[in-house]
């Protein structure tokens, strides 16, 4: 409801406020003060919903992140980011506190161009599309400008990679390879599983954008489409999910996918309406929040989500931040 200022209305942090799918906590935002002859802006945002908002990762000055792309975390709780225009990994910890940057641009050992998606095993190897550079390359962050850095190269190539992601139960390795239309996956590294074309089909991709595993399905964000496309991991068309549009359940431009294999639910970074919405396995909407704006729980162009163990991190591109989320 909208009220004066004269009759606000106070929420605490425990109101919960249906949104329509389940009885999750809402966003309460005041308006403008629209009264005559005024255009103060009384705007205050307290914003939680289908996971709450605990916290924004936005570095300033030289830690700052340009365009970033992606984002993992690790079993340790380290954040890292994809900081995409920085050609660079900036590492933080779990309060969101800067660590360290590492990569130059370039295309040898420890340089990345236009890194994207990222992942990270359990035993701390990191994976990164390296997508300017055609390669999707892997390390430890601990031995980070030192170690060793290899590319994933046995039995395939890459055309502009755009996402990697380590199903942590079999560990197979699924790669986006946005400009070939392909999704490229590997359990022993060298025998490779390849689906996708270019067009509209049930089989066919538009510039897809991401991937993710649960052990049993490849989910795949297909932005030119519209839509999340579930195969096998043998590649054989499971169903599809949303259609272009602006209403609820619909996809403008999306490019970041996660997955909640506890309670089977798919995060999508719906780009172009500046949202996310979750379905469950069948398709079915069950959540949506974000506008856009600067304000938390708003975006400007999200691009990557991840979730792990009940925390949801939100790569909010065109802000030059990663917003964290969680179910606590």
């Amino acid at each position: 409801d909208i009220v004066s200022t004269a009759n606000s209305v106070t929420y605490t942090t425990a109101t919960k406020l249906t949104d329509g799918f389940a009885s999750y906590s809402f966003r309460v935002q005041a308006y403008y003060d629209l009264s005559p002859g005024s255009a103060s802006n009384i705007k205050s945002v307290t914003y939680t919903g289908h996971l709450n908002h605990v916290g924004t990762i936005s570095p300033s000055g030289d830690d700052a992140l340009k365009n970033p792309q992606g984002a993992a975390i690790s079993d340790s709780g380290n954040i890292f980011v994809a900081d995409t225009e920085n050609h660079r990994i900036s590492q933080f910890n779990s309060s969101g506190t800067f660590i360290k940057a590492f990569g130059t641009q370039g295309n040898g050992n420890w340089n990345f161009s236009l890194p994207r998606g990222i992942d990270i095993k359990s035993d701390d190897t990191m994976y990164v599309a390296d997508s300017n550079n055609d390669r999707v390359v892997f390390f430890k962050p601990s031995q980070a400008s030192s170690g060793s850095f290899q590319a994933v190269s046995t039995g395939t190539t890459f055309n502009y990679p755009s996402d990697v992601a380590i199903d942590q139960g079999t560990g197979a390795i699924v790669v986006t390879d946005q400009n070939s239309n392909k999704i490229q996956l590997t359990v022993d590294g060298s025998t490779w599983v390849k689906f996708g074309s270019f067009g509209s089909g049930s089989t066919q991709f538009q510039g897809p954008q991401a991937a993710v595993s649960d052990g049993s399905n490849v989910f795949v964000l297909d932005k030119g489409n519209a839509r999340v496309a579930v195969y096998s991991t043998a590649g054989a068309i499971q169903s599809v999910i949303g259609s272009f549009g602006t209403a609820l359940g619909k996809l403008n431009a999306p490019t970041g996918i996660a997955v909640d294999t506890v309670n089977n639910e798919i995060y999508v970074a719906d780009t172009g309406n500046n949202r996310i919405q979750v379905f469950n396995y069948s398709g079915t909407l069950i959540a949506n929040w974000g506008i856009a704006g600067t304000d938390a729980g708003e975006f400007d162009r999200p691009t990557a989500v991840y979730y792990k163990g009940g925390t949801l991190l939100v790569v909010d591109s065109g802000n030059n931040r990663v917003q964290v989320f969680n179910n606590q």
